[in-house]
């Protein structure tokens, strides 16, 4: 289904409701880089250089900013498991102990758990396939998630006070051409970053999405094939991230999405990215029908395009000047949409019309069937909405009716789409 488009890591933010100390202020800045070769500075050619670490000191410096920098206890290969020994054992190098270093800090940053994901993985260059057993994802990112929270409450009981940001992973095998592998991999490392973001929000950190960073170009920041590392540009672009970042401060939720709404969760992992937006200032309007054009541009922006100019799909209501025109072309090229006289990209987007899309954007398949009372056996939707009823995605309503004429809230098609992406990492 997808051989134009192959799904990317939606680079999840969660909104930040931490108030935190940044660069803008004038205290001076103890700064502790934790995690593994990333944060170390290991280099795509084997060698070490600057990390982003680094970069960032040398920039407080250059600020007057700077008091302490140490990357003592960021290394190379560390899993979240390693990290959360030398906390749990207060290790002790060149004569400072881990918690002695944390404590006088007020500026942590965090890269770990990527080394959890690709030790699982292996590439083979040469044939251009991965290796991955996709049953062991789920298991892969529950260990992280609980060795991640384990280790942001041991740093919280050291430093409450301490700005701590957490970096999620890039996909780092962009030479590859294996779209239908490059799915699978993008799909779990999505719900990797998703999982590491809520755990460092929870635990008052700000999250950075390394694969939004290097998003515009990778080959151009991810040099060798067979290395995951970046070069010199690569840390460079990380480092102008979280500067960015700090100096920026915390965003606002929105005003008519409390964190007790039942889709909050969703709607934070998507907005931040802009694949939802806002459709007044702080207002999602979750109760708002999705309309079909805004529906397309969600999904392009959840997907990683060639940069072909799509064939016009010639709906005569989508001219070349419509907002949304690239992302239907794109997706009706792909066989996401179907091609017809009409988009009608201003009516909502059914619930069935929905099931249909996710389903084949995605690639999702079942040979089980689902009853609800109001889908019969010969229902254009049936198969699409069987699809999500059997991977949990939808439990329909509670008088057991799918209502598949019933329009898509904003809300609805943000948790919805996550959904799927979990239920495409489980699949078995």
């Amino acid at each position: 289904m997808l051989k134009k488009l192959t799904l990317c890591i939606i680079t999840f933010v969660l909104l930040l409701c931490v108030a935190s100390p940044s660069f803008a202020t004038n205290q001076k800045v103890n700064y502790v880089a934790l995690g593994d070769s990333l944060a170390e500075g290991l280099l795509f050619d084997k060698t070490f250089g600057k990390s982003y670490t680094e970069l960032i000191s040398e920039h407080l410096l250059q600020q007057k900013k700077l008091n302490h920098f140490s990357k003592e206890f960021a290394v190379s290969g560390y899993k979240t498991s390693d990290l959360l020994k030398d906390l749990q054992e207060n290790k002790v190098k060149n004569d400072s102990s881990l918690h002695d270093t944390i404590k006088q800090a007020n500026l942590l940053t965090i890269h770990i758990g990527a080394n959890d994901f690709l030790s699982e993985i292996k590439l083979n260059p040469e044939t251009q396939t991965i290796e991955f057993d996709q049953a062991k994802a789920p298991v892969i990112i529950a260990q992280v998630q609980s060795n991640l929270t384990a280790i942001l409450k041991e740093i919280r009981k050291l430093n409450p006070q301490a700005n701590v940001i957490v970096l999620g992973y890039y996909y780092p095998f962009v030479h590859l051409d294996a779209p239908d592998q490059e799915v699978m991999v993008r799909t779990a490392l999505t719900l990797l970053n998703a999982h590491i973001q809520q755990v460092s929000v929870e635990n008052g950190a700000r999250f950075i999405s390394l694969d939004q960073v290097f998003s515009e170009n990778p080959k151009q920041y991810l040099p060798n094939p067979t290395n995951p590392h970046p070069n010199n540009e690569g840390y460079a672009v990380i480092a102008k991230a979280i500067i960015s970042q700090l100096e920026q401060p915390p965003t606002q939720t929105y005003k008519d999405v409390s964190p007790s709404h039942w889709a909050f969760k969703e709607i934070s992992m998507l907005t931040e990215t802009e694949i939802l937006t806002e459709t007044k200032p702080h207002l999602f309007s979750p109760e708002t029908a999705i309309t079909r054009a805004d529906a397309a541009k969600a999904l392009l922006k959840s997907a990683m395009v060639d940069q072909a100019v799509p064939t016009n799909p010639n709906f005569k209501d989508i001219p070349t000047s419509h907002d949304a025109y690239y992302a239907i072309a794109k997706l009706t090229e792909a066989g996401i949409f179907n091609k017809a006289d009409y988009f009608n990209p201003d009516k909502p987007l059914t619930r069935a019309q929905m099931a249909k899309i996710l389903t084949r954007m995605f690639d999702l398949h079942t040979t089980e069937t689902h009853l609800f009372k109001d889908i019969p056996t010969d229902f254009w939707a049936k198969p699409y909405i069987d699809i999500l009823a059997t991977l949990k995605i939808t439990t329909g309503y509670d008088d057991q009716t799918y209502r598949p004429n019933k329009f898509t809230t904003r809300a609805q098609f943000a948790a919805f789409l996550v959904r799927t992406m979990e239920a495409k990492v489980n699949v078995r």
